[in-house]
This record gives structure tokens, sequence and C-alpha cells, in this order.
């Protein structure tokens, strides 16, 4: 036997000895996500799961989507009032707002995780830090968790506490006026608490399975975020300033 071929043989023993770790189960990723990230990112590597977790991440989405309903209503009710402002028809805003958010919001959340994981995923090979894309789909799916269950926590905050309409766990608390002619005013929006935890654990999770540093990972799922914010808000802001009446 040729030592190449011996040398191969022996690191295929090794792969068939080296025992996979146990599926962790639904109930401690869900606990250890937001204790232990680095555990269930070590799980992902060898058990990228995705169905449950989505599961999951509907129901708290939901949960999230009710919770925020009187801060929603009051939003509606203060852009209502500067659209009025500027002379552009509001009839039924409100309502429709908030009886769309419910119904579709696990669609929403099911959109939104796989074109994000998409994004990531492009944005991750871009900075070298190669990850399959299976792995990416899975860390978002994971993260999400953290991202909606501490929305339920700020959304009942702002519903039920400060009930200002204003989101007091978003940078855009910087501008409470709620300048609508601002790009940066919707910008700053997009950067709750709850989405900043989670777009750090998205990052360090892509870096640990794509074996490079933390602030690789980080970096590129900010850059990818920041720069779909930034062409949203300006969308935002375009499209009010078409509306407002000559």
């Amino acid at each position: 036997m040729s030592e190449n071929q011996q040398n191969v043989n022996e690191e295929w023993e090794r792969e068939v000895l080296v025992e996979k770790k146990p599926v962790m189960s639904l109930g401690n990723k869900v606990v250890k996500i937001f204790t232990s990230p680095y555990e269930v990112f070590e799980n992902l590597m060898d058990h990228p799961k995705i169905l449950l977790p989505l599961i999951v991440v509907c129901i708290l989405g939901l949960i999230s989507t009710l919770a925020s309903m009187p801060f929603s209503q009051k939003v509606a009710e203060n852009m209502i009032a500067i659209y009025e402002q500027y002379g552009i028809p509001t009839a039924g805003a409100d309502t429709f707002t908030g009886v769309v958010g419910i119904v579709t919001a696990p669609l929403t959340i099911l959109v939104g995780w796989a074109l994000f994981s998409v994004l990531y995923w492009i944005a991750a090979r871009i900075f070298q830090v190669k990850v399959s894309i299976n792995q990416v789909f899975s860390v978002y799916a994971h993260t999400l968790i953290v991202q909606y269950g501490i929305s339920i926590i700020t959304m009942a905050l702002n519903s039920f506490v400060f009930k200002s309409g204003v989101d007091f766990f978003s940078l855009g608390v910087i501008l409470p006026n709620m300048d609508v002619t601002s790009t940066l005013y919707y910008f700053l929006q997009y950067f709750s608490l709850p989405m900043l935890w989670s777009l750090v654990l998205t990052g360090l999770g892509l870096s640990y399975l794509g074996k490079k540093k933390a602030f690789m990972g980080v970096l590129s799922v900010f850059l990818c975020y920041s720069a779909i914010a930034y062409g949203m808000s300006f969308m935002a802001t375009l499209a009010f300033r078409m509306f407002v009446p000559s």
C-alpha cells in the first residue's frame, strides 16, 4: 500500500471514529441561544435544523405583533396626523395596517428569514466567511428566536408603559419628532434593541461555523443589513414626497 493511500485510509478512519454530537433538544436551544449561543452554534455544525426553530419564531412573532398592537395604533395615529398636515389622504389607514400586520405576520417572518439568509450568505462569502447556505438558514432561524423573544418585551413596554408611539428601544428615539421627510429617521428606526442583538448573534454564528474571527461575520451581517435598511428608508421618504400634493 502506498503512503498516500495509507494516509487517506487513516484520515477516513479518524472521521468514522469521531462521533457527531447528539442533536440538542429544541427546548435547550431556545434557552441557550440566549444564555450560551456558542453551544447552539456548535451543535448546528452537525445538525443545522431549520423547521422547528422557525415554528417557534413564527409563534413568538405573532405574540410580538399582538403585543405591539396598541403601540402600532399610536404610531398610526401620529403618522396620520403628520400626513394630514401635508394634505395626504389617510382614510382607514390605521385599521388597515393593524389587521394586515396580524394576518400576515407568519408569512412576513418566513419571507424575511429566507431573503435575509440568502443575502447574509452572499455577504459572508464576500468577507471570506465560508459557510454553507444551509448553515446560514439554520443560524438565522435560531437567532430570530432571540429577536422576537426580546421584541415581545420591548413591544409590550412600548404599548402599555410608554404609550407615546415612539419606540424607546430603537435608535430612532434620537429623533423623537418623527420627521417622516428624513431618510435618517426611517434608517434609525430599523435598528432596535432586538434587531441589534439578533444581528450580532447572527454574525457571531456565521464566524463560528466559518472558522473566522468574530468581527468578520458581524461586520458582513451589519453592512448587509445597513445597506438594505438605508435603501428601504430612502424609498420610504421618496414615496412620502411623491404623495405630497403639489
